[in-house]
């Protein structure tokens, strides 16, 4: 969880070697925005052919449509386009499984009916939340979209999701992997003011997404749309008027072996491309990046393949020899916003630990309370920029505290945070940090006098992603949700200080450089006026 080293002036030099940073005609190995502006921009292949068999009128919408969004040169196999000229991602089927994060299959077990939706296995993120994935495990009748002019078909009943030969049940198996991909999708998309939810919306608008989950052939044994494929959808079409059209994409689970962290994944990547992302690959020609490291801190892209990584996350091309340097963060955020901070960031605005039996510190997760119910110990890093202070009062002596991220109750670790913790007194001076190369968790275990204290959590990177040999990430993406648990010890006799927040207008001070001010306490309960003096005032100014 060390930070990454600095930018490196070799890769400066070498983005500008790629086009990505110049406004050459023809960009070597990739399309920012804007390009291509005509047909022959684009290499010989599969899509270049495809659009010169395409009427003119079709063939200049899809030129449209492929500059407006970033993609790279080594995406173009992926890349396809309908008979109007709509665009559109084929993306792989499960890789090779690395031996340290085999997933478990999914077995069978005991069932409840799939129809009506099991009431116990509807989950919201964010409930009421102006945008919405929908992740669909119950099957779809597809009508009047553009999947039904690709497949010259007037429906397309697509199956509900299935490990077993039932089709009208999910085992208690089923019912598991559907809450675990559920709370993997969300913690993906927890900065965000999107509601990741297995509950149908009462209507669908240009703000809901659909993530189908589902098998490689519909009902009636006919093949969905590119059904060889991991996962298939549209690019770039969220929130635009005609997004009706081009829902849902597809996730065939079938291809993806069944695994509740592969299905996961494909969704979050599918969804990254209806809201504009492209693949995040290599300078070498690798379409997808499959990632690097071993252990928990294992790292891949969600826009490559970060099926076998402990640490997935959105990208900005921080790794060695990366071929796509756009911000999947700022694209994002651009189409559902991100969240208001849930956290103050400094000792005045600091969130109180809840404390149970006067000594132990407790958070509930996803997995225990899929509902919220219980939101205290707990928040979310919605920017890499954002720090949350919490505070505690502790009696004399040991006291631990536990910051972890989101961690998957099985399978790859799945959570997108790295922490680090710093732990600060009363009188504002740092008494531990901590921050493990090795682990996405932080720690504090000191001996403390009585007394009020201060934690901030923060996000952090490790290794060096820039290496030939690389290792960690960034703290770019680094962001998501967090649990704290711990132990103090309790106290009957300390009072915490009287706190109040002063607020002034700017003060433009002319050679002047000691401000006089005057307090006056309005209880003397708590707090023995008669004690103080003007050397047990302290002021903190706006960063703490």
């Amino acid at each position: 969880m060390k930070t990454a080293q600095p930018f490196r002036l070799a890769r400066l030099v070498a983005l500008l070697a790629l086009g990505w940073m110049t406004s050459a005609a023809t960009p070597p190995h990739g399309f920012p925005i804007g390009r291509p502006k005509q047909i022959d921009e684009l290499p010989a292949g599969h899509l270049r052919t495809r659009l010169e068999s395409l009427p003119v009128q079709a063939r200049d919408r899809a030129i449209r449509w492929l500059a407006s969004f970033h993609f790279s040169e080594a995406d173009l196999p992926s890349i396809h386009a309908d008979a109007a000229g709509g665009i559109y991602y084929v993306c792989p089927t499960d890789p090779t499984i690395a031996a340290e994060t085999v997933p478990v299959p999914i077995p069978t077990e005991a069932a409840v009916p799939i129809s009506p939706f099991p009431s116990h296995l509807v989950f919201h993120s964010r409930p009421g939340a102006p945008n919405i994935l929908f992740l669909n495990f119950s099957g779809e009748e597809i009508v009047n979209t553009e999947w039904n002019n690709l497949l010259d078909r007037d429906s397309i009943p697509a199956l509900p999701f299935s490990t077993d030969s039932d089709r009208t049940t999910f085992s208690d198996a089923e019912q598991t992997a559907i809450k675990r991909i559920w709370q993997r999708v969300a913690e993906d998309y927890a900065p965000f003011n999107i509601d990741v939810t297995t509950e149908r919306p009462a209507s669908f608008n240009n703000q809901t997404a659909m993530a189908l989950i589902t098998s490689r052939n519909d009902a009636n044994g006919d093949p969905n749309p590119h059904n060889t494929a991991g996962g298939v959808s549209y690019v770039n079409v969220f929130n635009t008027f005609i997004f009706y059209k081009y829902r849902p994409a597809w996730i065939y689970h079938d291809n993806l072996s069944n695994y509740e962290s592969y299905i996961a994944e494909a969704a979050s990547h599918e969804i990254g491309h209806n809201l504009g992302l492209s693949h995040d690959g290599k300078t070498d020609g690798t379409e997808y990046y499959g990632g690097h490291g071993t252990g928990e801190i294992s790292w891949g892209p969600i826009m490559g393949l970060g099926y076998n990584r402990n640490v997935s996350q959105w990208s900005k091309g921080d790794y060695y020899n990366a071929n796509n340097t756009e911000d999947d963060l700022a694209t994002i955020a651009g189409k559902v916003a991100y969240l208001t901070d849930d956290h103050g960031n400094s000792p005045t605005t600091a969130t109180a630990l809840i404390v149970t039996g006067g000594t132990q510190i407790t958070a509930t997760t996803p997995e225990t309370d899929p509902h919220n119910v219980d939101p205290t110990n707990k928040g979310i890093l919605e920017r890499n920029t954002d720090v949350d202070v919490f505070s505690f009062v502790t009696g004399s002596g040991p006291v631990t505290l536990w910051v972890d991220p989101w961690i998957a109750p099985s399978g790859t670790r799945g959570g997108n945070l790295d922490i680090a913790i710093d732990l600060f007194g009363e009188n504002g001076l740092l008494i531990q940090s901590d921050n493990p190369a090795d682990q996405t968790g932080a720690t504090i275990q000191a001996t403390l006098p009585q007394g009020r204290y201060f934690l901030h959590i923060r996000n952090s990177g490790t290794g060096d992603p820039f290496s030939s040999s690389p290792t960690g990430y960034v703290p770019y993406a680094s962001i998501g949700q967090y649990f704290i648990r711990g132990t103090v010890l309790g106290t009957t006799t300390f009072v915490a200080p009287p706190q109040a927040e002063l607020q002034v207008s700017n003060l433009t001070l002319s050679g002047q450089t000691d401000l006089s001010l005057f307090v006056t306490y309005s209880d003397d309960t708590a707090v023995d006026i008669t004690t103080l003096d003007a050397n047990d005032l302290r002021v903190r100014g706006p960063n703490g």
